[in-house]
C-alpha cells in the first residue's frame, strides 16, 4: 500500500516554495499526496507567524490532528516554517500538543527525509536550528502549477525592521547563485 502525504502551508510565497520542496523530499522518500488529512500517513503543517490569524489557525489545526491522531496512532505530524522558528514556540507546541513527532524551523527543511527517519526510528524529534546554514541547493521541488513557479532568489533580510519577524525566523540575507538559480528553471 502507497504511504500518503498531506501537506498544509500558512503564510507567504517563501512557504509555498518550501512546502513544494517539502513534497518532493517525502514523495522521494515513496509518499503521493492526497488532499484529505484523514488519509494520510504524514501530514506536514508549514506555519507562519507573520500575522496572528495565521498563527491562530495553525494552533486549531493541531487540535484537530490531535483528535486525528486518536483515531490513527501511526501517523505522523511534522509541524515546521516560521512559527517552530521563534523563540519558545517548538516547546510551545510539544507542550500543548504532544502527539507532534516532529517540530523543525526554517533552516533544516533540506533534512526533511533524515528526520523522518529518526522520528519513525527514535520516536519525537524537536530540530530547529539558531541560525541558517548556506542555501542548500539541488533540491527536489513538486510544483502546484505547470503555469507558475515560485523561485527564491534570496533568503532572509538584514533590516530588522521593527514591525517584522522575517529576519528572526529566516534569517540573515543569503542570495543564491545564478546558476542554480537557472538549473532550478530549467
Amino acid at each position: 500500500m502507497l504511504k500518503k502525504y498531506y501537506i498544509r502551508t500558512y503564510g507567504c510565497q517563501m512557504n509555498e516554495w518550501d512546502s513544494e520542496v517539502m513534497a518532493g523530499i517525502v514523495e522521494e522518500l515513496g509518499y503521493v499526496r492526497t488532499d484529505r488529512p484523514a488519509d494520510a500517513d504524514l501530514v506536514l503543517v508549514n506555519t507562519c507567524c507573520v500575522r496572528q490569524t495565521a498563527e491562530n489557525k495553525v494552533w486549531g489545526l493541531l487540535g484537530a490532528l490531535g483528535r486525528l491522531k486518536k483515531k490513527q496512532p501511526k501517523m505522523l505530524i511534522a509541524v515546521t516554517g516560521c512559527m517552530p522558528q521563534q523563540e519558545g514556540v517548538a516547546a510551545e507546541i510539544r507542550q500543548r500538543f504532544p502527539f507532534v513527532d516532529l517540530v523543525l524551523g526554517t533552516h533544516n527543511r533540506h533534512e526533511l527525509a533524515r528526520l523522518i527517519r529518526q522520528v519513525q526510528e527514535e520516536g519525537p524529534v524537536v530540530e530547529v536550528l539558531p541560525e541558517a546554514c548556506s542555501v542548500p541547493e539541488g533540491l527536489p521541488v513538486r510544483r502546484e502549477s505547470r503555469l507558475r513557479a515560485w523561485v527564491p532568489v534570496m533568503f532572509g533580510c538584514n533590516n530588522f525592521c521593527a514591525y517584522c519577524v522575517v529576519p528572526y525566523v529566516r534569517g540573515r540575507e543569503r542570495s543564491r547563485r545564478p546558476e542554480d538559480i537557472l538549473r532550478e528553471v530549467e
